[in-house]
């Protein structure tokens, strides 16, 4: 996965970067991964909805287009989707089927923790290309950044020429470093 994760960080400075079928491939993975991170629960949210405020019905369907539109961009501009990706996929991809922790939380926003996981080494550069959006739209806790950083990993996919992947609110950031899962989740 390493092998991976590096490709996918080395092509963000690939002017213009098009699926390939191994692209294709991690993306599946990804979809599946996240499938299995977002089993529903009643109230349609991810996780159990005393640990997971149901922020669905909060976000306007003006603001989602204005989000994918800011992601798009950013895109544009920076040429960045598949590090967008592999952000998404690092912050989700450590969650733990068994003991229903990890995954989606914006872990990676902290100075310690799995920001210095060594499968998540150049990732601050997709943190710091999505700031300003993070400012924009998570400051009202409407939004969380875990949901910006998955949605911009959709968007990044779609814009080169990936499926469109579902997207749904719902993920809660966690609070500080000391809720950040050990090393060595990533699969």
């Amino acid at each position: 996965f390493f092998r991976i994760s590096f490709n996918l960080f080395a092509l963000h400075t690939v002017p213009e970067f098009k699926m390939t079928s191994r692209a294709l491939q991690m993306i599946d993975t990804l979809v599946s991964t996240i499938d299995a991170v977002e089993q529903k629960t009643e109230s349609g949210c991810p996780y159990d909805s005393k640990i997971c405020p149901n922020v669905a019905g909060k976000v306007s369907a003006k603001q989602y287009a204005e989000m994918v539109a800011d992601i798009t961009a950013l895109l544009k501009e920076k040429k960045c989707a598949p590090i967008l990706v592999r952000l998404a996929w690092h912050d989700s991809g450590t969650y733990c089927k068994a003991s229903k922790s990890g995954g989606p939380r914006a872990a990676q926003r902290f100075g310690a923790g799995e920001s210095k996981h060594g499968g998540n080494a150049g990732l601050e550069i997709a943190r710091n290309l999505l700031k300003p959006l993070v400012l924009k739209y998570c400051a009202s806790n409407t939004v969380s950044i875990a949901d910006l950083w998955t949605l911009a990993g959709n968007v990044a996919i779609k814009a080169t020429g990936g499926p469109d992947v579902p997207f749904r609110f719902g993920r809660k950031d966690i609070k500080n470093a000391t809720q950040c899962v050990e090393e060595g989740r990533l699969p």
